[in-house]
């Protein structure tokens, strides 16, 4: 599920019955066209599943000047991001609603990311503001930030981490 850091804003995502490679790439190609296209050196940053680990998504980050990288075992803190989000959307809507089929639960699930969470669920830390109503805005002399993706077990996250600090803080 591709995220930007800043804005909470789901970028891309994509569902099926079984975690793959192909869903991966589908996610980050609905991010990459969202975003306007990957800054080059985008960072791939997932979990140990073998849909990340695959030839095929290494071919496809090579092809976007991106590279994949992978935590240590074990380690959860670089996904607090992602777990934040699937925690969000479990009990927010998956578990207050019954679904019969596959179908309901996607067509569900996009709907809730696209016209609640993205544009209307505020978030705190966006000052009270939904991700589609929050701007990023450059200090003077700001380089572009370094986009990176993280996953948690069903897609990627893409996040915008923040430059380093310059200058006293």
């Amino acid at each position: 599920m591709p995220r930007d850091a800043h804005s909470r804003r789901v970028l891309g995502y994509a569902m099926g019955e079984q975690q793959s490679t192909d869903l991966v790439i589908t996610a980050l190609d609905m991010a990459a066209t969202t975003r306007g296209g990957f800054p080059r050196g985008v960072v791939l940053h997932a979990d140990r599943g073998t849909q990340f680990t695959s030839q095929k998504l290494a071919d496809y980050m090579r092809a976007v000047h991106g590279t994949v990288s992978m935590g240590q075992a074990g380690v959860c803190w670089d996904n607090a991001m992602a777990e934040s989000f699937w925690a969000t959307l479990k009990t927010e809507y998956y578990y207050r609603r019954a679904f019969t089929t596959r179908d309901q639960v996607y067509t569900g699930v996009v709907t809730w990311i696209e016209d609640f969470y993205n544009r209307r669920r505020i978030h705190t830390s966006l000052g009270g503001k939904s991700p589609s109503n929050t701007n990023y805005t450059k200090r003077p002399g700001e380089q572009p930030h370094k986009q990176t993706v993280n996953n948690l077990h069903t897609g990627p996250v893409i996040r915008l981490s923040p430059p380093p600090p310059t200058g006293p803080i």
